[in-house]
């Protein structure tokens, strides 16, 4: 055997020797990473869990407290876990008060006022911000000036005015006056001024009117923007 195939076979042997050991190495690293991924992810998740815990534990107190009889939950020191449980407080509350109607009441006002609103406003937010008109930002700033009129200073004006219409004790009464919200209309405003207007200027080379663009090019591009407005409608009705 020749000296320089000798030497290659040296070289070659060592070069592997060297690229096992870097490859341990690596191996080594990565399951060190693993280690401390996995320790990672473990604290987080049992932090989370106890924060969830803590942010439950109210709500849980709550349901307890109303299974436990009255004379139970006035004892001190107080029992988490209660010595008796009971359906009265359930049964006395379905016989005190009406809450099949009361919940009819919330869902026809709520979802009502949420499908009215979320239509009127984003018609006059695509007004104030897709139609050149004169006075469109007087208007706007006198509706954003409404915002600053405390509610409770309109109370007065609008029962008398409900009144006077005969809508008191109505669904209507409490629906009129809240078919519109400024400040959906300036948020879903905001939202169609993003919307390039070339989309508008297309549609209308194509002969598409307002309401047209409004409503096959404006209103699915908004979605988000008027699934948030209806959230926050139906939450607040």
């Amino acid at each position: 055997m020749s000296t320089a195939t000798a030497t290659s076979m040296k070289l070659t042997a060592e070069q592997e020797s060297e690229n096992a050991r870097i490859n341990a190495e690596n191996e080594r690293l990565r399951k060190q990473a693993r280690a401390k991924r996995t320790i990672s992810l473990t604290l987080s998740y049992v932090a989370l869990a106890l924060v969830t815990f803590l942010m439950i534990f109210p709500l849980i107190i709550v349901v307890i407290v109303s299974f436990t009889p009255n004379a139970v939950t006035q004892t001190w020191p107080p029992k988490i876990i209660p010595s008796a449980w009971t359906l009265d407080n359930y049964t006395s509350l379905f016989q005190r008060l009406p809450i099949g109607r009361e919940l009819l009441n919330t869902i026809v006002f709520a979802g009502a006022v949420t499908i009215i609103s979320v239509f009127f406003d984003s018609l006059a937010a695509y007004g104030l911000s897709r139609v050149d008109f004169k006075g469109r930002g007087i208007l706007l700033a006198v509706l954003i000036a409404t915002m600053m009129i405390p509610a409770m200073a309109l109370l007065i004006p609008v029962y008398k005015l409900l009144g006077s219409m005969g809508l008191v004790n109505s669904y209507l009464g409490i629906i009129i006056p809240r078919m519109a919200d400024v400040g959906g209309i300036f948020l879903l405003r905001q939202f169609f001024i993003s919307i390039p207007k070339d989309l508008d200027n297309a549609a209308r080379i194509d002969g598409a009117g307002e309401f047209r663009i409004f409503a096959q090019i404006i209103l699915p591009n908004a979605v988000p923007a008027i699934l948030t407005v209806g959230m926050f409608n139906f939450m607040g009705n």
